[in-house]
């Protein structure tokens, strides 16, 4: 199907696939898939009809009419794009700076890096780590450092249980 101007779900990502048909070959698989109902379809260079042929598994197009030797099948498929295409939900690699603002519900953060600075907020209190040493920080006033050495200094009285 046709659409001019904004399509109504946003932003659209466009793919084309090229085929030259063998004897009544039927079946056509989309590069990349396509949204049920944002696929046009040509054959020849002619646009068919949604009744010339089957699309409602978002991979493939089914010909009702089996293709010539040598025709030239053309599907157009639009796809929306979201902040949700940008990153994989699983694995995947980013480069570059990356900030989070907000909450990190779950998962782990490693770096192949150098990280300057990273924070922790855990409510009452935050845990930041820079350079090798970790502050702990509570009304934004550091309250413990504790160095790459393991020496400690406290904020603040310090009540010991046990050998000090």
């Amino acid at each position: 199907m046709s659409y001019i101007g904004i399509p109504p779900f946003g932003n659209t990502v466009r793919s084309v696939t090229n085929v030259t048909a063998t004897a009544s070959q039927t079946t056509f698989n989309i590069t990349g898939g396509y949204v049920i109902g944002y696929v046009d379809v040509f054959l020849n260079g002619v646009l068919l009809t949604p009744s010339d042929y089957t699309a409602t598994d978002g991979l493939t197009v089914v010909l009702n009419t089996g293709a010539s030797a040598s025709d030239e099948f053309q599907a157009v498929s639009y796809q929306p794009v979201s902040i949700a295409n940008v990153l994989p939900s699983t694995g995947g690699t980013v480069s570059g700076n990356v900030t989070i603002t907000g909450t990190l519900s779950s998962g782990t953060i490693t770096s192949s890096s150098t990280v300057n600075a990273i924070t922790i907020d855990l409510g009452n209190w935050t845990v930041t780590e820079s350079a090798g040493v970790l502050y702990f920080a509570t009304s934004g006033t550091n309250k413990m450092k504790l160095d790459a050495s393991g020496n400690l200094t406290v904020a603040g009285d310090v009540t010991a249980y046990g050998t000090v």
